[in-house]
């Protein structure tokens, strides 16, 4: 079985609390495990970890989808089909390097009651991850629908960084679950507060409005434009999150 098996090869959705306990409890196992909590290879489990964590999640929301849409055949109203009842699985991952050519996973994003809706601001509790001068780390996103992928940073000095597509004019678009390995970097100074952005959107963002984005010496007026570019867009077409990566010397 691979990433990219229909949902049907693996099996019904949950029917009863038991079993979304259960899933719900695999998924912290998961999360244990690519914690390097428990035994095994971090090479080895990464991909691993990465289907797994998208199978379990799918599961969930399509349950939640399953009966939106029976809602909606009762009050004679077509079930959703182009836009979704829950919002999209997205998830920002930093791996840092700890052999030559195995990687561990440090720090993700998480599915949240609220969805970012301003880029802007920093939740009170975002999620983070710290590394050192010298790590060398690796950056993923993956999302479980399909649509284009926007991965930019601002760094301690206020610099916008657009990390993912190297070009607007070329985004291309990523089908769902499939991990995007966004860039490799070595951590160096200045050490300071990070923010990483992923943003999925249902169409690629207008470069038009962003042809220029991240001129150096604008990180605000670039993070407004992209909030500006966003908010044109059905709210349930977007969806962005935050990973807050502190750098220590």
């Amino acid at each position: 079985m691979t990433p990219n098996d229909d949902l049907a090869r693996w099996g019904e959705p949950p029917t009863s609390e038991q079993e979304l306990l259960q899933a719900r409890d695999l998924a912290e196992r998961l999360e244990r495990i690519s914690q390097g909590e428990a035994a095994g290879e971090p090479g080895d489990l990464e991909e691993v970890d990465s289907w797994l964590q998208m199978m379990v999640t799918t599961v969930l929301s399509y349950s939640g989808l399953a009966e939106n849409a029976a809602c909606a055949a009762d009050a004679g109203g077509p079930p959703q089909t182009e836009r979704h009842a829950q919002p999209p699985d997205l998830r920002l991952r930093v791996y840092r390097l700890v052999s030559p050519g195995s990687y561990v996973l440090v720090g993700s994003t998480h599915p949240t009651p609220t969805t970012l809706r301003d880029l802007k601001r920093i939740p009170d509790d975002p999620d983070r991850v710290t590394l050192r001068t010298g790590d060398r780390a690796r950056i993923d996103a993956v999302c479980d629908r399909e649509g284009f992928l926007t991965v930019f940073n601002v760094g301690p000095a206020g610099t916008f960084n657009l990390l993912y597509p190297d070009d607007l004019a070329r985004s291309e678009r990523h089908s769902g679950r499939s991990p995007l390995r966004v860039v490799n970097v070595m951590l160096t100074p200045p050490a300071g507060r990070e923010r990483v952005y992923a943003v999925w959107s249902r169409v690629p963002l207008s470069r038009e409005h962003l042809d220029d984005l991240g001129r150096p010496g604008v990180a605000v007026r670039d993070v407004r434009r992209v909030q500006e570019t966003l908010d044109a867009l059905h709210p349930d077409d977007w969806h962005a999150v935050l990973l807050v990566l502190d750098h220590e010397a």
